[in-house]
């Protein structure tokens, strides 16, 4: 059984991804100033690299030509691993 206390933070981040990462039903990295915590002495926060480091997969090919939104802070590329999560 899930506690009750477990529920509600789940909930919060499930949402999250939906209204911060979403392209037509499609989850999808980004970088952009209002996520927090923030770290000052990034400066890849609103671009594609700081995109592709939220993935985790920093130095993976799969990246290489994917392209950045900067209006919307996201990769316009729909990653399997992401959306099987």
């Amino acid at each position: 059984m899930v506690s009750g206390r477990c529920v509600e933070p789940l909930l919060k981040w499930n949402r999250w991804w939906a209204e911060h990462r979403d392209i037509d039903g499609y989850l999808t990295w980004g970088s952009d100033a209002e996520n927090l915590p923030k770290n000052p002495d990034d400066g890849s926060v609103g671009t594609w690299q700081g995109a592709i480091f939220e993935s985790g997969l920093d130095n993976s090919p799969m990246y290489d030509g994917t392209t950045y939104n900067a209006q919307t802070h996201l990769l316009e590329y729909a990653d399997v691993g992401l959306m099987s999560m």
